[in-house]
């Protein structure tokens, strides 16, 4: 590169002279006596030396630039010999005998040395000197190592020897830029940085165990040739997966080396050019071989068995060259929208035609089979490139043009730059400016960047311009003129004559270029122009024609236009009596019915069949089928209907003016619909079905679960099978699993309680107390004998207290607090509600709703609570809360808790609530000293069984015991959060002497509801207060049934408070659930 480049520049800048100075004309002649070399010998002048040599120009300013010996002599050449020509830049020497030394010192002008056709130098074992190009040839020894190393100084080095060579030592400071050199092994050259350029020839014995070595190339390669023997075929197989990765940009594979085929298409991005002169048996699988290109590179395949690929491809690409391959695919349409790339395929199998969007394209083709017509924008131009398309089979392949005229050339658009030069767009203008000629001088250019109609710009000489009024625009071949006149003006009419319905006009300044040309009859219509030339224009008017008399005539071309008057006349001919049945109108002209658009004309009934259509359709399910209605016009003549759905014929079930009506069978999707009568078809594609909706999870895929309602997406469950897609009900335990004893009670494993036999109660069916007779409890009847009664006292500070006896259980909200992220506590967060209500309603709904009912609220900020405390007095109760069922027995009690609208510190933050219960002995009142066990002993279950010391697990049931009472509490594993149903946890958290306090554990939600319950029972060995005085009296078991509910709500259920403090007489379970059903929850 860089001597081709330096070769230019000494063509371009360097100036010749005649002679030499007189002591370098008498140095030449003493190399020329030394060498023998005759053509420098001449001692009478210093002027034949610089006209010598075909090599650039010898002499500058009397001193010698190139020289060239031809050594005929024994004598040893040193650099002694050229050191007396100062500005020697280039020196040649031919069979040359040489100092050792030579190619090691040299004089300091020198740049290049040839040495050629021999030279006794057969080895390089030192470092050579700096030289930019040093070429070595017919001598060097094929046994000897060349080591690259001693070559570093020169900038390029080649030789077209068979050497073995090698890449050793330190090249850090290495020149050496381009080398070329044949060898039968090739080196590891990775240490060679400064290399760029690598020409290599494989020698006829090549060692390819060292083809490996291609992976290590020089790291700043960019460019690569290989090439192998004269004659003879190196076979690479993955030469690309040789070569990845690398920073090569140039690939050029020579014709003695045969590709194979490739394990998987390749990908040539990066490679700005590549040239690959395989063999035909380069392929990928019957496939092209490559993936994709580097954009704008230039790619040039030779040989290949492949089809054509997708040519998006090339999109982006340069140019394209495939010649001698095996392609017989046919030639596409072109996509591109560029004005790149050029094709070249030839020499090859192409078939198929050339489509005209290759108009504007450097396209070449010869060789190949392609027919058909050549494209106009190729054809009227093939005495220019006749030998892109030669050799195929082109039906118009001639360069005659003499069918190709005005009719294929035309002249869009003349917009004038200024009084000089001018634009010309049109139609197939050629693919040169050269094509045009004229008497006038025009200099014309084209504008390449339109693929078809590309711009022309032409430009006049002023002296002649000054003096125009209008030229011609002649092209050479084909032979045809346009005129233009300077400046431009109106179009000029000589005549204009009207043929029936078509007017012709005769002048000039006429255009070619139809949508350039209209035509007005003013008052009238305009006339469509069908024809134009640059002298006539042909255009039509509807016809028959009804227009008459003198008219004004506007003929417009371009922005300019002319007027002329015109006699115009009308003829008719008539169409019969029927006046075409009114459904049409007569051609006076042809004296024939054309009838409007929905009606046709069928031997002698004329106009009278309707076009019929099909336009909308019902709809039936897509898993049913169904009759349906199709609507549009069918008329009242229905000869030999038929009708098709998707190919398969329809039982027509009746058939009126605007509607048909049949059935279809299942299926989906659009439908096509063909309707046949009166020998017309008609068809469409409709939506015919309304597509059946899925059902979730396919109702568990199992009939026996469920079946699923295509209409409207829902499951229908069977008994025992609940959810979107009927999974089995979830079997809940039951507390302590109902004593695990059948003789005491049974579990419901849907809603989780234990269905209790007589004489045993409770949550988990304990024995009921000696003596029977029911619970006891909340004013309720209780056992004979001396069996103490419960009160339960509502205060009106918000507390709940249960007494019997001295002991009384008292419930009450202690506390709600907010938790970070972490777990802990955010302390001024803390809300103290014990003792902290305010009383707002005491509803007495006792005779009515088996139910006392009392109310308190609190709001602190924009935080609103409301508490609410139901008593359950004279029967058991049924509740369900968030999926759950759970029964509250007779003399429970019920507390609801609801918070609205928490400000909480953060998004992450949930709430804990805080209830206590504190045992209170009162020693002055009802004293049973026979059940003084001031033992406080816990148990909690997080499952269906009681255990003991369990106190910090999750719990869903509690029970204390303490004197011989027994509280029991149970609490819902789910939560209705913000409207939803949710897990949450219970825990106690703390347990000092006689008092417990509990935690529920909330989500974040402005809006929440849980719901544990509460009962107290006596224990099984509980005596009465004559029982260890009398032993009249067998020990006796009692009940006291407490249940504390504790719903907490969200912002909605404080307007179903609203609601409840309102109407008294309804129950709190009902004012959540209007909270619920008002968000719609």
């Amino acid at each position: 590169m860089k001597l081709i480049l330096l070769f230019i520049l000494f063509i371009i800048t360097t100036i010749n002279s005649d002679s030499l100075s007189p002591p370098e004309a008498e140095c030449i002649n003493k190399i020329g006596i030394k060498s023998n070399d005759s053509r420098l010998i001449d001692a009478s002048t210093s002027t034949r030396f610089c006209s010598i040599f075909n090599l650039p120009p010898n002499c500058n300013d009397g001193s010698l630039l190139v020289l060239e010996v031809s050594q005929k002599s024994s004598e040893i050449l040193t650099w002694d010999d050229f050191s007396c020509f100062p500005r020697l830049y280039w020196l040649t020497l031919r069979n040359s005998t040489l100092s050792n030394d030579f190619l090691s010192i040299k004089t300091p002008s020198i740049r290049w040395l040839h040495l050629i056709s021999g030279s006794n130098i057969e080895t390089i074992d030192q470092q050579v000197a700096k030289f930019e190009s040093l070429y070595i040839e017919k001598k060097l020894k094929s046994d000897s190592m060349l080591n690259l190393f001693f070559l570093k100084n020169a900038e390029t080095f080649s030789t077209p020897d068979l050497v073995t060579f090698k890449a050793e030592g330190n090249f850090t400071d290495s020149l050496l830029d381009s080398v070329s050199i044949c060898s039968n092994s090739f080196p590891n050259l990775s240490s060679v940085r400064s290399m760029e350029i690598l020409t290599f020839k494989f020698g006829s014995s090549f060692n390819f165990s060292t083809i490996e070595n291609l992976k290590f190339l020089p790291p700043y390669l960019y460019s690569l040739r290989l090439n192998g023997p004269t004659g003879d075929s190196i076979i690479i197989q993955d030469i690309f997966e040789l070569l990845s990765p690398s920073r090569l940009s140039s690939l050029n594979v020579g014709p003695t080396i045969k590709l194979l085929k490739t394990k998987q298409q390749i990908d040539l991005s990066q490679f700005r050019s590549i040239t690959l002169e395989s063999s035909k048996t380069f392929e990928y699988n019957g496939l092209f071989p490559f993936s994709s290109f580097q954009r704008n590179s230039t790619i040039t395949i030779y040989g290949g068995n492949f089809p054509l690929p997708n040519f998006k491809l090339f999109e982006n690409i340069t140019s394209i060259t495939i010649k001698n391959s095996n392609i017989t695919s046919p030639f596409p349409i072109s996509e591109f929208k560029n004005k790149k790339p050029d094709f070249a395929i030839t020499n090859s199998s192409l078939t198929g035609t050339i489509d005209k969007s290759w108009c504007g394209r450097e396209l070449t083709v010869y060789d190949n089979l392609l027919n058909g017509t050549l494209p106009d924008c190729f054809f009227c131009y093939l005495k220019k490139v006749s030998y892109r398309f030669k050799d195929n089979q082109f039906t118009n392949f001639t360069v005659k043009s003499d069918n190709c005229g005005y009719a294929q050339i035309q002249i869009y658009n003349i917009t004038f730059i200024n009084d000089y030069s001018f634009n010309l767009n049109g139609k197939n203008l050629g693919y040169a400016a050269n094509l045009f000629s004229n008497s006038t001088k025009v200099t014309f250019s084209q504008d390449y960047n339109d693929l078809v109609d590309y711009p022309i710009t032409g430009k006049f000489d002023e002296n002649v311009a000054t003096n125009l009024t209008e030229f011609s625009i002649s092209f050479i071949e084909p032979p045809i003129n346009f005129t233009v006149s300077i400046p431009p003006r109106p179009p000029r009419i000589d005549t204009l004559r009207q043929t029936n319905a078509t007017l012709v006009f005769n002048g000039g300044l006429f255009s070619n270029y139809l949508p350039a040309l209209k035509v007005l009859i003013v008052g009238e219509m305009e006339c469509k122009v069908t024809r134009a030339l640059t002298s006539y224009i042909y255009c039509d008017i509807p016809y028959p024609v009804t227009i008459n008399g003198n008219k004004t005539i506007i003929l417009n071309v371009y922005q300019y236009s002319t007027n002329f008057t015109l006699s115009m006349k009308q003829t008719n001919i008539s169409c019969g009596k029927n006046d075409c049945n009114g459904n049409g109108i007569c051609d006076h002209f042809y004296g024939i019915c054309n009838c409007y658009g929905d009606w046709l004309t069928a031997g002698n009934y004329t106009c009278i069949i309707l076009k019929h259509n099909i336009s909308s359709t019902s709809k039936v399910y897509s898993h049913t089928g169904g009759i349906i209605d199709l609507y549009g016009f069918f008329g009242s003549i229905h000869q030999d209907p038929q009708l098709l759905f998707n190919g398969q014929s329809l039982n027509i079930i009746s058939i009126l003016n605007d509607t048909i009506q049949t059935s279809i069978p299942p299926g989906d999707g659009l439908a096509n619909i063909t309707f046949i009568q009166n020998n017309i078809t008609w068809s469409g594609i409709f939506p015919t079905f309304i597509p059946k909706i899925l059902c979730p999870n396919n109702c568990s895929g199992n009939p026996i679960q469920g079946s699923c309602n295509y209409i409207t997406g829902e499951c229908i469950c069977e008994n025992n099978f609940i959810g979107l897609d009927c999974q089995p009900i979830p079997k809940l335990l039951c507390p302590n699993n109902c004593s695990s004893n059948p003789i005491q009670g049974s579990c419901n494993h849907i809603t989780g309680e234990c269905i209790c036999n007589s004489n045993f109660i409770g949550f988990d069916c304990q024995p009921m107390p000696n003596g029977g007779g029911g619970g006891g409890g909340g004013g309720g009847g209780g056992g004979g004998g001396d069996i103490p009664q419960s009160t339960v006292i509502i205060g009106s500070t918000g507390s709940t207290a249960i007494k019997n006896e001295q002991t009384s259980f008292e419930i009450s909200i202690l506390s709600i607090i907010e938790i970070d992220f972490n777990g802990n506590e955010i302390d001024d967060s803390l809300i103290k509600l014990q003792g902290n209500w305010t009383l707002n309603d005491n509803n007495d709904d006792y005779n009515n709703n088996n139910k006392l009912i009392s109310t308190f609220n609190r709001i602190i900020e924009k935080t609103t609570f409301i508490l609410t405390v139901e008593e359950v007095i004279e029967n058991d109760k049924s509740f369900q809360f968030a999926g759950n069922k759970f029964t509250v027995k007779k003399g429970g009690v019920k507390i609801s808790l609801s918070i609205s609208n928490w400000n909480y510190r953060s998004n992450l933050n949930t709430l804990r609530v805080k209830m206590i219960s504190d045992i209170i002995i009162d020693n002055g009142k009802d004293i049973n000293t026979c059940n003084n066990n001031n033992t406080l002993s816990i148990e909690s279950s997080s499952s269906s069984s009681l255990s003991s010391n369990n106190n910090n697990l999750d719990l869903n049931y509690l029970k204390v015991t303490y004197n011989g009472k027994m509280l029991q509490g149970r609490f819902q594993n789910k939560m209705i959060s913000d409207g939803r149903s949710t897990m949450t946890t219970t825990k106690i958290i703390s347990n000092i002497e006689n008092q417990i306090i509990i935690a529920l554990e909330l989500p974040h939600c402005n809006q929440c509801l849980l719901d544990p319950d509460f009962s107290v029972l006596v224990s099984p060995n509980f005596n009465s207060s004559t029982s260890c005085i009398s032993n009249g009296d067998n020990n006796r078991s009692w009940l006291i049934p407490v249940a504390v509910v504790v719903p907490i709500v969200g912002a909605t259920i404080v307007v179903a408070f609203t609601i409840f403090i309102i109407k008294r007489n309804s129950t709190n379970l009902k004012i959540i659930m209007k909270g619920i059903a008002m968000k719609k929850y």
